[in-house]
């Protein structure tokens, strides 16, 4: 099994239909709140909405690390994680050749507002992914293989500008 693993800007409707022609699971954070096909009549339109109107299924508590570019400070937070089911409507669904949706799981992670020091927005993540979700055990591995993305980008800044400085040397 190979899994892709995106942050926002892997979020494309194209790479989503290929992946799923090709055998392959994918994981991303969704960057935009995208148009869906309602799973019932009068149902949520948009991700974010139909994301905000799932009930939580689980806490559980999540160190998060500070980044001074957002003025967050690091803190140990609780965090609510809900899933569903979306089906996202393509982009370009009237033009030839495109498929009209992708089946998709959705889960969000929202930190738990009692949590977040004041001043500072609370943490939220929206991922999409083409794997199964039925149970919260499932929910939270993709969650962990997510944050396993983070270990690349800290291998990547320490080579890149914060200790070998691999760019300006190479130069």
């Amino acid at each position: 099994m190979v899994t892709l693993v995106n942050d926002r800007e892997g979020d494309s409707y194209d790479l989503w239909f290929q992946v799923m022609q090709r055998q392959t699971h994918l994981i991303t954070r969704a960057r935009q709140d995208r148009a869906l096909i309602p799973d019932q009549p009068g149902g949520s339109t948009k991700l974010w909405a139909a994301l905000e109107a799932t009930a939580p299924r689980a806490l559980f508590e999540l160190s998060i690390p500070a980044d001074p570019k957002r003025g967050r400070a690091a803190r140990r937070s609780m965090m609510a994680l809900s899933f569903r089911t979306v089906r996202l409507r393509s982009p370009r669904a009237g033009r030839a050749g495109k498929r009209g949706s992708v089946k998709l799981q959705a889960v969000e992670v929202r930190e738990c507002a009692a949590c977040v020091p004041c001043g500072e927005s609370p943490v939220v993540w929206r991922l999409l992914t083409t794997h199964t979700i039925e149970t919260v055990e499932q929910a939270l591995q993709i969650v962990k293989w997510y944050m396993f993305r983070w270990r690349a980008e800290d291998t990547f800044s320490a080579l890149k500008t914060r200790g070998l400085d691999v760019v300006s040397t190479a130069g």
